[in-house]
């Protein structure tokens, strides 16, 4: 047997008080579980998207039109040597009201992607990423504008905010959202 005084035998000690301590302990904390996603903004409205389908936020990068294209398709980027097509996402969501995009102070553009192809939506500002407790999430509401609510299948609820999830991959992939001629 080993020397109690030796650090092997005190270590030993140790573990063997630590777990009856455990064992004896009657609080038990629960995990809840999370989502998170990328907080942003489009005109007047706070949205958020899956962490999922976020590939990236960068500052908007100089976008070359394309002629004959719809005006809420900025045009194409260059990003570290890919191509990225640009879209304003507030003048395409606005478009039936005779929005205008453009460039804000704060705009910042989230890249995401289906498959191969990657798409960067220009949003007016991005404010973060933000958890939830799935506990916290509801059906949709009627707050998203017409263009993007068939996008918007849930939101979060907490503190009185309403979080709608803007589902990225099924709007970029629409054929609607892919329709840029004019």
């Amino acid at each position: 047997m080993a020397d109690a005084r030796t650090p092997l035998a005190l270590l030993a000690t140790y573990q063997e008080r630590a777990l009856r301590s455990r064992a004896a302990d009657p609080v038990v904390r629960e995990v809840l579980p999370e989502w998170q996603g990328v907080a942003f903004i489009v005109g007047d409205q706070q949205f958020i998207a899956g962490m999922d389908e976020v590939v990236e936020i960068l500052d908007p990068p100089p976008c070359t039109r394309v002629p004959g294209t719809q005006s809420w398709f900025l045009g194409i980027g260059n990003v570290r040597g890919n191509l990225l097509p640009v879209s304003d996402l507030r003048s395409y969501a606005l478009r039936q009201a005779g929005a205008t995009g453009g460039m804000r102070r704060n705009s910042r553009v989230l890249t995401c992607g289906h498959g191969e192809a990657y798409a960067g939506l220009q949003v007016d500002e991005v404010q973060g990423l933000r958890r939830f407790y799935l506990e916290e999430r509801h059906a949709a509401s009627a707050l998203a504008p017409d263009a993007l609510a068939p996008y918007v299948a849930y939101e979060f609820r907490r503190h009185g905010q309403v979080w709608p999830v803007l589902q990225l991959s099924p709007l970029t992939a629409s054929e609607e959202f892919l329709r840029i001629g004019q």
